[in-house]
């Protein structure tokens, strides 16, 4: 799925680069379990994404701090719960500011909302539990929810080429949001795109990761507003920004 195969690629390509390997028990569920413990079992294609104003530490992870995400979903087909369901919001979560993930933590969804509507649209079968809000969270917990999430699939000559074909779009994707960014744009816009992470940096210099995969960084230089200036504003001007690269999350 978007940004499940992207932060995938980028998490295998650092541990074969660095000789890593890292592991914690995960549940591997059953059609069946997911089936049997879902109050909706859908069909849906998303069409919005939202940050709520829940920051919280992942409970059982101690230290990952994430942010809540309303992802909203337009319903093509109901196997279990409320059959007239026309839409819903999805709740779960992205990696907090900086983008760090713990050692042996989570993993996270994101759904790509098109931009055209000619655009292909991506649709996925979802094992879900009501929340007492109304709002739908992934059955299988919310550490790793994209074991109750699948995108259907579509038809393709070889899984070579489906891999081909899906990781290229994703990718593509990616590097589209970028590019968006471009010398002369605030700090501000800058971080609809990317967040901050720890490490070294000054009013003037800044290493920023894409907020849906923390491996994905930038260099992004800035002029500052005032002389002797030692505080990050948001109305700051980008002059300079590198191209996107692959590297591990960094710590203060």
């Amino acid at each position: 799925m978007k940004s499940i195969g992207v932060f995938l690629l980028a998490t295998a390509w650092l541990l074969v680069s660095t000789d890593v390997v890292v592991a914690r028990p995960v549940r591997i569920w059953s059609y069946q379990e997911l089936l049997e413990e879902s109050d909706l079992v859908v069909t849906a294609t998303p069409t919005a994404n939202n940050d709520t104003r829940e920051h919280i530490d992942l409970p059982d992870f101690d230290g990952q701090r994430v942010i809540g995400v309303n992802t909203t979903f337009t319903v093509s087909g109901v196997f279990k719960g409320d059959k007239a369901l026309k839409d819903f919001v999805l709740h779960h979560h992205r990696p907090g500011p900086g983008g760090m993930i713990v050692p042996n933590g989570p993993t996270f969804v994101y759904f790509a909302v098109s931009e055209k509507p000619s655009a292909p649209r991506r649709t996925y079968i979802l094992f879900l539990h009501r929340e007492a809000d109304g709002r739908y969270a992934p059955v299988v917990g919310q550490a790793d929810p994209g074991l109750g999430v699948n995108e259907l699939e579509g038809v393709y000559e070889s899984a070579v080429t489906e891999t081909q074909t899906k990781l290229g779009i994703d990718i593509a994707n990616v590097l589209k949001q970028c590019k968006s960014i471009r010398p002369g744009m605030t700090r501000a816009e800058l971080s609809k795109v990317f967040s901050t992470e720890g490490g070294f940096s000054t009013v003037t210099h800044r290493t920023y990761v894409y907020r849906d995969c923390p491996y994905i960084k930038v260099d992004v230089d800035f002029a500052p507003s005032a002389p002797k200036q030692d505080v990050e504003k948001p109305t700051e001007i980008v002059t300079k920004i590198s191209k996107p690269y692959l590297d591990w999350s960094v710590a203060d």
